[in-house]
C-alpha cells in the first residue's frame, strides 16, 4: 500500500521579490509556501512556517477529508466540485470518485479562494484575505477550482489504472519504474518515481492522481525550469516562480514525462 506521508497544502501564492532567490529543493522556509513572507498576509506570532499547515497538537478533523497529517488548517467548504471533461476524457470512465481526493482538499485549504492563507491553529484562529492584487477576484492568481468548479484544470482525483486502461497515450509504461523527465532524458536512471506521488486510500492498492502526484510543496524534490536543472535565464521568470513541480517545464518535460506526445 502506498500514501504520499507528510503532504502539506498552502497556497501557490504569486511570486514577490523575496522570493525571487529561492531555489527549487532548498526546502519550505522562505520559499513561497512560507506565508511569513507573503506581502498582505499575517505572519505567526512565533514566526513559524510549518504551522501554517500543520501541529503537533489540537489537529483539525473533517469527515471528508481522505488525508489529513496534525492538519491545522480550515479545511475547504467546496461541496460536489466539478470535475474536469472533455471529449477525451471522461473522469466517470477512469475511477474519479471526488477531485479534491487524498491531498487534494488540502491544497483548496488555500487555494478555494476562500479560506484565508494565513490562517491557523496558534494564531487566534483567525486569518485575513490576501491584500492588493490577491484581493480581487477571489484571491486572485492562487484561486483554483473558484466555485467549486474544476472543469477546466488539469484533471485530478482519478485512478491511475482506469485511465491507463482508458487511454493508452496518457502514462505509458509507467507501473513502477516511470520517473520524471529531467534535463531533456526521459526516464533518467535514478530519477524521482511518478508512482510516489500517487494517493493510495488506507487499505486499498489502488493509485489516483492529486496535486501531489505533480507538486512538491515543500520544496524539497521539485527541479528548476530548464533542461539542464539550472538557472535559465531564458525563463528566469518561470524558474523564479518556483512552481513546485518535480520535472522542469522548459520543454514542456512536466507534461511529456507523463503524456505520450
Amino acid at each position: 500500500m502506498k500514501k504520499i506521508f507528510a503532504v502539506a497544502a498552502l497556497a501557490g501564492l504569486v511570486a514577490t521579490s523575496v522570493y525571487a532567490g529561492v531555489t527549487p529543493g532548498t526546502g519550505v522556509v522562505s520559499s513561497k509556501h512560507d506565508i511569513n513572507l507573503t506581502a498582505g498576509l499575517t505572519p505567526d506570532s512565533q514566526g513559524r512556517v510549518c504551522a501554517f499547515c500543520h501541529t503537533p497538537h489540537h489537529a483539525l478533523t473533517d469527515p471528508n477529508a481522505t488525508y489529513a497529517p496534525l492538519w491545522s488548517h480550515n479545511f475547504t467548504a467546496m461541496v460536489n466540485p466539478i470535475p474536469y471533461a472533455s471529449a477525451t476524457f471522461d473522469a466517470g470512465a477512469v475511477g474519479a470518485v471526488d477531485p479534491l481526493y487524498g491531498p487534494s482538499r488540502l491544497c483548496m485549504s488555500c487555494h478555494d479562494g476562500v479560506v484565508a492563507p494565513d490562517q491557523h491553529y496558534g494564531n487566534l484562529f483567525v486569518g485575513t484575505p490576501p491584500a492588493g492584487r490577491f484581493a480581487n477576484d477571489g484571491f486572485g492568481d492562487i484561486a483554483v477550482g473558484k466555485n467549486a468548479d474544476f472543469s477546466n484544470d488539469h484533471p485530478i482525483g482519478f485512478k491511475i489504472a482506469d485511465s491507463i486502461a482508458t487511454d493508452t497515450g496518457i502514462f505509458p509504461l509507467i507501473g513502477t519504474t516511470r520517473t520524471w523527465t529531467l534535463a531533456g532524458v526521459a526516464n533518467p536512471t535514478g530519477g524521482k518515481l511518478i508512482s510516489k506521488g500517487f494517493y493510495s486510500p488506507a487499505g486499498s492498492t489502488d493509485q489516483y492522481m492529486t496535486c501531489a502526484t505533480c507538486h512538491d510543496v515543500h520544496n524539497k524534490n521539485n527541479v528548476p525550469n530548464n533542461a539542464a536543472n539550472q538557472l535559465d535565464a531564458a525563463h528566469a521568470d518561470t524558474v523564479q516562480g518556483n512552481y513546485f513541480v518535480f520535472a522542469p517545464q522548459s520543454g514542456s518535460q512536466l507534461c511529456t514525462s507523463c503524456h505520450d506526445k
